[in-house]
């Protein structure tokens, strides 16, 4: 029990740091308005560049471009201890971008996920599992997922700004993602704005989320998949002046709330604030060899009055060697903090699916005892314009170094022309003999097959 909860000075001091922590939130705020409006070069753009993009209201809203994709797709899905799952879905994307007109654009599209079937599979926005299937999370739906107004005008802003429901991705998607990889994609009810300051290589972004729409179509009569509610920010500054390094810092102050969840303690366990940096490139050696590499710290703590009291770190170092005629080759090994098994490093808005085994099994970040994953990847050049990546993980938990499993991935593709692509992805994992935890990371695999068409 939170002892808070019956102490009334500490009940107090928590009502102290929750000020002293959205002051804190809000002065970002601050930051980047005043980066904003004094960046140099401040003067409106006149008549003439404004209307050079499209010459009339009417001909920037009627001569838009349509945007039409479609995504077949089967997957396969079968844990140790349930059934096997099938699921076989189209997803269906309409939408239109309108021209620019003085700046000003508009975009919205409507995504729509249909199956022939749901009794093949378990879709976990549908308790209970009554067939015990393993679970596929991509629950059939219609909705509106983007819909925004884009403001763009360089010389004012030196850069722009975007209110309303949009996608949004930054950097590889470790923190902050769209989630593409499910066929109901995650979208962010935000104000969104970009600049550069007039310095060269500097792109500063900063965003307030009012309310993040999950990948789960908002969860059905499952509470823990259902979407957030949020007052969060995020801001992230990257410099790519250097030759061979991209330089991001980032701090991301996330307040989300689950209504549903029955105590206050479930409703808010996904808030976290996060201070941390990234480095990323490549260093040539030769005409044909080069080193790409990737680094990143962070450290996360509770925020927005979460209730667990904690602070875990989170790390990242990636070596690879690539040769322009063979492919690339890489290590890394990755660690989703714990603190002492209380909380783990957690990261609610990142597109999981891309880290830490396709096979899906440690969404969760390993849980309270968190992750540590040492990987290697291979992605060969290969004729017929096809590409290919191979992966292996080693998993531990973070907390008390628990061995928890390995896991084969692997993934073709071929893309054909600028409209269709086919594409094959799969992951196998197999839980440690001696694992503690094999009823929670069970031996699994995934299979999917997708179509894709795009206009």
């Amino acid at each position: 029990m939170d002892s808070s909860a019956v102490n009334p000075s500490r009940r107090r001091q928590s009502r102290v740091r929750c000020s002293a922590q959205s002051a804190q939130a809000w002065g970002l705020v601050g930051l980047i308005v005043g980066i904003l409006l004094l960046s140099p070069s401040r003067a409106w753009p006149d008549r003439a560049e404004a209307d050079a993009t499209s010459p009339s209201l009417w001909h920037a809203l009627s001569r838009g471009k349509l945007v039409l994709a479609f995504r077949g797709r089967i997957e396969i899905a079968k844990a140790s201890n349930l059934g096997q799952s099938e699921a076989y879905t189209l997803r269906s994307i309409f939408g239109y971008r309108t021209q620019s007109y003085r700046g000003f654009s508009l975009y919205a599209d409507i995504y729509n996920v249909t199956s022939p079937t749901r009794s093949t599979y378990f879709d976990p926005t549908r308790l209970p599992n009554s067939q015990s299937l393993t679970s596929i999370s991509d629950p059939l739906n219609t909705n509106l997922n983007q819909a925004f107004l884009k403001i763009e005008h360089p010389r004012a802003l030196g850069g722009g700004l975007i209110g309303g429901r949009q996608q949004i991705i930054l950097d590889d998607a470790r923190f902050i993602g769209n989630v593409d990889w499910r066929q109901n994609p995650q979208s962010f009810d935000s104000v969104y704005a970009y600049a550069t300051a007039g310095v060269p290589d500097l792109a500063l972004r900063y965003s307030w989320i009012g309310r993040v729409n999950r990948v789960f179509a908002g969860g059905g009569n499952n509470p823990d998949l259902a979407n957030f509610n949020s007052n969060s920010q995020i801001l992230n500054i990257a410099f790519s002046r250097f030759r061979f390094a991209k330089i991001v810092a980032f701090a991301y102050l996330l307040d989300l709330r689950q209504p549903n969840q029955p105590t206050p303690a479930q409703q808010n366990e996904n808030s976290s604030k996060t201070f941390g940096f990234r480095a990323a490139g490549s260093v040539p050696i030769n005409e044909n060899w080069s080193l790409p590499y990737q680094a990143s710290y962070a450290h996360q703590s509770q925020y927005a009055g979460k209730k667990i009291g904690y602070g875990a770190s989170y790390g990242l170092i990636e070596l690879g060697v690539r040769h322009q005629a063979v492919g690339t080759i890489a290590v890394g090994y990755e660690v989703l903090g714990s603190d002492q098994g209380r909380q783990q490093f957690t990261t609610p808005l990142a597109t999981l699916h891309l880290f830490n085994g396709w096979a899906d099994l440690f969404l969760d970040n390993g849980g309270p005892g968190g992750l540590r994953d040492l990987h290697v990847y291979a992605e060969p050049d290969l004729p017929w314009s096809l590409k290919a990546r191979l992966v292996y993980h080693a998993f531990w938990s973070d907390y008390q170094s628990e061995m928890l499993g390995n896991e084969f991935d692997a993934s073709l593709s071929r893309q054909f022309g600028q409209h269709f692509e086919f594409r094959l992805t799969s992951g196998y994992f197999v839980a440690a003999a001696q694992s503690p935890k094999k009823q929670i990371y069970p031996t699994t695999y995934r299979v999917w097959l997708d179509f894709m068409f795009r206009f």
